[in-house]
């Protein structure tokens, strides 16, 4: 007979987020990287993000089922299955809570069915997995491995966890329990999305561009030696730092939108005080202007970030 496991091990989700507010420059550069890969490939399957996020949102829902009925399958389970059966689908709900006009989303779920994405058997709807590829998955859980071994790393050194944990131990956990993580990460990175998306009048194209200009900064930034900075002192310090920016060609080529979309949207930006163009007509960010918002916005997705930090973590530690 197996013991119950003690549960002194575990991590309190208030402790991890405060170690992430406090250490938040020494995981930048993972947390950039992942954040800026799934970014841009939203946009690249359908050549459109909305549609992207509604067929990941429908998908959602049915891991939110099986998570609330302790239905668990691995990745493996996951790669050999050509189709799913999903629930009925709630235009009205996925326009409100993907932040999309309801004629929009209706329109789209047509799209994707008449695509192929989405077929109706009588009363049966089925995601067929072989009409498209849904996103680079094991490239996700990659880059989430290494975010998530840098938290663990710093938790490590705070004092909060004492248990080795390797890369390759969260790596097959996550292809373990596959279902379980999916749904986690995706009630993180939907509403990261959106709260973005809401910011930028809806606009999800414009939202895109003005990430990858950030997340551009960001990058050139972590080359330099890390210091342990709290998330504040980073945002200060990043503001006064200068670095070259990006040109609307480079912001195509990784975006995927074509160039006029993005110089149109550049205009837009410039409109709202978001970006600057230097001398060479390269690209930066610009948040002096928006600082509360984007402090805000920001503040809420570190914590949403720590909540599914903090699930990932003491499912390891009792695993």
């Amino acid at each position: 007979m197996n013991a119950i496991p003690s549960v002194i091990p575990s991590l309190n989700y208030n402790d991890v987020n405060q170690i992430i507010v406090n250490n938040y420059s020494l995981f930048t550069k993972e947390y950039t990287t992942f954040l800026s890969e799934w970014l841009t490939d939203t946009n690249k399957i359908f050549h459109d993000s909305e549609k992207f996020y509604i067929l990941i949102y429908i998908f959602n829902k049915n891991l939110e089922f099986y998570n609330k009925n302790l239905i668990e399958f691995d990745y493996e389970t996951f790669n050999k299955t050509n189709q799913f059966d999903i629930q009925k689908i709630n235009i009205v709900e996925i326009a409100k809570n993907l932040c999309i006009a309801k004629e929009t989303t209706r329109r789209k779920v047509l799209e994707l069915e008449e695509a192929g994405v989405i077929k109706r058997q009588k009363k049966q709807i089925i995601i067929d997995k072989n009409s498209f590829e849904l996103f680079d998955i094991q490239n996700t859980l990659k880059s989430l491995t290494n975010l998530l071994h840098r938290i663990y790393y710093i938790c490590l050194n705070e004092g909060a966890i004492s248990k080795e944990i390797t890369k390759k131990d969260i790596f097959n956990i996550m292809n373990k329990k596959f279902s379980f993580i999916m749904y986690h990460y995706f009630e993180f990175i939907i509403p990261w999305t959106i709260r973005w998306k809401k910011f930028f009048d809806g606009d999800m194209e414009l939202f895109i561009i003005w990430g990858v200009i950030v997340l551009n900064k960001s990058i050139k930034i972590i080359k330099k030696p890390q210091i342990k900075l709290s998330i504040e002192t980073w945002r200060s310090e990043i503001e006064l730092m200068n670095t070259r920016g990006i040109n609307t060609m480079s912001l195509s080529e990784i975006t995927g939108i074509p160039r006029p979309t993005v110089s149109r949207k550049i205009k837009k930006l410039l409109k709202k005080k978001l970006v600057i163009i230097d001398e060479y007509k390269l690209i930066h960010p610009e948040t002096a202007t928006n600082k509360k918002e984007l402090v805000s916005i920001q503040n809420n997705s570190v914590a949403s970030f720590s909540k599914f930090s903090n699930t990932v973590l003491n499912l390891l530690l009792f695993n």
